[in-house]
């Protein structure tokens, strides 16, 4: 299916091959990519393999691509089963698929391995002390407090653990960000390869852009002829961009219009993690969901939402990519059945029933 859409609601919406590009404004492509993986899987299918006793493996020399996972603190203290297969699937998933992996993991006097955690995995977590993040980035002002780091009235602190381990190692070209409490019922390296093969320049695919408000430009053409230094996007995300003011009031030393997009899954390059490291040395912040986008617009940079079907309560199960509303229900319901769900993006995945058993 081919074609160009713009999202504005919440609604079910078939998979579509083409990424959308926004850049210095609302700007699209259309390159002739391959679509997302398919498949279909039952809870047991999925995980069976992170059940087997825990395998050793090499992570790949000198990978340029890295996985980050951030973790809060408490939720690998007394670690739910589902969270220790789904961690366990993630870390081979995408090692195997020549991605580095990093568990951002958020301590303070404790950093021993916490009970149920693999060697492996225990081996994948790189620590920290929010608030020797915090320390790091002290021109913020009024950063939240460590007992509430991603939350509280002031400006957000949550793309700072990311910001400096992509600062503290800067050999990794692109990173994928998650938040613990997302779940993909598919295989994550098919999956994050696939986005990325959608969002990536190639000389065949370069990519383009078209001002949609302007009459002195009814045409699109290419960026570039050769490839740019990275052929990798500056921001991938799995919603769309969209404009508006809210969370103003947490935006210090940035200039609106804001640009926002969620980001349970998201996608940054070398040169947008340079940018939120100035940012943030600086003192310039603003909430989570607008602070990559916004910077990423306001320095002309290549950001790209990824179309994918929508799943929300009262949803066919037919064709769906990504459950927003409703997640819990989705993924239940899957955990509690026997039947094959098809690829599906799942977020969020709290674990907070009574029959989730702890490992």
């Amino acid at each position: 299916m081919t074609g160009l859409h713009t999202w504005r609601k919440l609604v079910a919406i078939l998979l579509l091959a083409s990424p959308t590009l926004q850049s210095d404004g609302i700007r699209m492509w259309s390159p002739q990519n391959p679509a997302l993986p398919e498949g279909c899987y039952t809870y047991h299918q999925r995980y069976q393999a992170a059940q087997s006793p825990a395998r050793e493996f090499s992570p790949p020399a000198e990978a340029k691509l890295v996985v980050l996972l951030k973790v809060h603190r408490h939720a690998l203290i007394g670690i739910k089963q589902d969270l220790l297969w789904a961690l366990e699937a993630l870390a081979e998933e995408v090692q195997s698929s020549g991605y580095d992996f990093h568990i951002l993991y958020e301590v303070q006097d404790n950093r021993t391995q916490p009970e149920g955690l693999s060697d492996r995995l225990w081996k994948s977590c790189y620590l920290y002390d929010s608030h020797d993040i915090f320390h790091k980035y002290k021109a913020i002002p009024n950063l939240v407090s460590g007992e509430n780091f991603n939350s509280g009235p002031g400006p957000r602190g949550a793309q700072l653990p990311m910001t400096w381990f992509m600062y503290d190692h800067p050999g990794y070209k692109f990173a994928w960000v998650m938040e613990y409490d997302v779940r993909l019922i598919g295989h994550w390296g098919q999956f994050l390869d696939a986005a990325l093969q959608l969002a990536q320049w190639t000389p065949k695919n370069p990519w383009h852009s078209a001002d949609e408000g302007s009459e002195k430009s009814k045409h699109t053409r290419a960026l570039a002829e050769d490839p740019p230094p990275t052929a990798y996007p500056d921001l991938v995300t799995f919603w769309p961009y969209e404009e508006h003011e809210h969370w103003i009031d947490t935006r210090v030393g940035m200039e609106g219009p804001n640009m926002y997009s969620l980001h349970m899954v998201w996608g940054g390059s070398r040169d947008l993690f340079d940018r939120m490291h100035d940012y943030s040395m600086q003192g310039r912040t603003a909430y989570y969901e607008v602070f990559m986008a916004t910077i990423a617009r306001h320095h002309g940079m290549k950001y790209v939402s990824i179309p994918h079907a929508i799943w929300t309560e009262g949803a066919g199960p037919e064709s769906y990519h990504c459950c927003i509303a409703g997640a819990p229900r989705l993924y239940t319901d899957w955990y509690h059945g026997s039947h094959c769900a098809k690829l599906t993006l799942v977020h969020p995945v709290k674990l907070v029933e009574d029959f989730w058993p702890s490992v």
